[in-house]
């Protein structure tokens, strides 16, 4: 019997001391996670709509615009602000880290929460599908200070400048982080369709003196068409009726955006944008065709669109006997004159005419370039420059859609002289802090695609 009690009593003590050390374990456990734990491990996943996460003054007023609650905030270095979705009706709940033992009704991990309406507070407490555990957030999330958007909840854009960027949007994305840090904007949406395309290279290296707008594009072609696909009817005709007008001055109507143009651009391309020393908009193009055939007849028909535009007859009149006149309408060979010449390795075709005007296109191989000028043109081939767009330094594999160089103001004043409408437009709220001269590049990585503007 007392061998029977005493071995009761070891168990029992064992018992008392697996339990305090039981005990013991979960209380640390549940420290830890207070400790580790963030908004979104009690925010709904599908009743979020946006988060700012330990942002400063001047990041918040840019998402006023599309948010007007947020008039209500005064952020904080430490402070996270959610706008929750109900009943479509946004609603503030606001982050506050706190000590342990200021635990109240409001506390969530190690956060006090304060919110415009006890709804918000009760879908904190009630929701089971956490945003923590949400795919898009896991795919997004920055270290702080950082925004996420339901990019479902966004306004209409109503500018052109609005509408064009919108329409750049991958398609089939879902959400969207950006970050305003060290002089440069990083914008990142998930949910996009991966592209099957070859990653550019990561450095620019050609441009010519006074360009002001350098921008690459590994299939441009595809970019244009889905533009067309996302546009209004009345946006897409303003876009195309002002690119047809263009092409028709420069080429005649017989050059087609569709079949003459378009055709070329399926391959990388570089588009240039400046002035020469004379002041004259330049403009120019690089690509790559694989279809020598093909991009023989496009530059052929470019040429002789050109040559269609400058009226090659010259009329004189003159009196007969002093008592008769006479006009004679004469072919002038003169007016327009083309020539083939070698520029290194390079095969140029230029075309010039008596009034100034220059159209110059040059062939390596399947590698072709044209421009309205040919020192322009002659400085893009040479290839002597090194531009270095900005990368994200989060990714590990990508591919580089898109990238550029801008000298902001000069470039928006030139395409505003192309396009008159235009001079009323300005950046949206977001980007209203880039000014001066940027580099920005876009790539991809799975289902998302990376913006760095620097």
């Amino acid at each position: 019997m007392k061998t029977f009690l005493r071995a009761l009593g070891i168990v029992t003590v064992a018992l008392i001391i697996a339990s305090t050390i039981l005990l013991v374990l979960i209380s640390a456990t549940n420290t830890i996670t207070v400790i580790d734990s963030i908004p979104a491990d009690f925010l709904p996943e599908n009743n979020t709509v946006a988060l700012f996460s330990n942002v400063d003054e001047a990041t918040l007023r840019k998402f006023e615009a599309i948010f007007p609650e947020l008039s209500k905030v005064t952020p904080h270095e430490s402070k996270t602000i959610a706008l929750l979705t109900i009943d479509e009706e946004l609603l503030l709940a606001e982050f506050s880290e706190i000590e342990i033992s200021q635990k109240d009704e409001n506390t969530f991990g190690r956060f006090s929460v304060s919110a415009t309406d006890q709804r918000a507070t009760e879908m904190l407490k009630t929701s089971t599908t956490r945003l923590s555990s949400s795919y898009s957030y896991n795919q997004l999330a920055q270290e702080d200070p950082w925004v996420f958007i339901n990019l479902s909840v966004l306004p209409d854009p109503k500018t052109f400048s609005e509408i064009m960027l919108n329409a750049m949007i991958p398609t089939g994305s879902t959400h969207a982080s950006l970050s305003f840090e060290n002089d440069q904007t990083q914008i990142s949406f998930v949910g996009g369709t991966p592209l099957p395309i070859i990653s550019l290279a990561p450095t620019i290296k050609s441009t010519f003196s006074g360009s002001v707008l350098t921008l690459r594009i590994s299939n441009a072609s595809h970019i244009w068409s889905k533009l067309m696909q996302s546009l209004t009817d009345t946006d897409k005709g303003f876009l195309v009726g002002s690119a047809g007008r263009i092409i028709e001055e420069t080429f005649s109507p017989s050059v087609s955006l569709t079949y003459d143009i378009l055709p070329m651009l399926t391959g990388p391309t570089t588009i240039h944008l400046g002035k020469n020393g004379s002041g004259k908009t330049v403009l120019a193009l690089e690509g790559i065709d694989e279809n020598a055939s093909a991009l023989a007849d496009h530059i052929k028909t470019l040429h002789e669109g050109f040559k269609s535009v400058i009226p090659s007859a010259v009329i004189k009149k003159r009196t007969l006997d002093e008592r008769f006149s006479a006009t004679d309408i004469r072919i002038d060979k003169s007016s327009v004159k083309s020539e083939t010449t070698q520029y290194g390795n390079w095969t140029m075709l230029i075309t010039k005419t008596n009034d100034g005007r220059e159209f110059a296109t040059a062939t390596l191989g399947a590698t072709f370039a044209m421009a309205n000028s040919v020192s322009a043109l002659q400085q893009i081939m040479e290839k002597n420059v090194e531009v270095i767009t900005p990368s994200n330094p989060s990714l590990r594999v990508s591919k580089r859609i898109a990238d550029g160089a801008v000298s902001l103001e000069s470039a928006s004043s030139l395409i505003k002289d192309a396009f008159p409408s235009l001079k009323s437009e300005s950046l949206p709220p977001i980007l209203s802090n880039l000014s001066g001269f940027i580099l920005w590049s876009v790539e991809q990585q799975g289902q998302v695609t990376h913006l760095t503007i620097e």
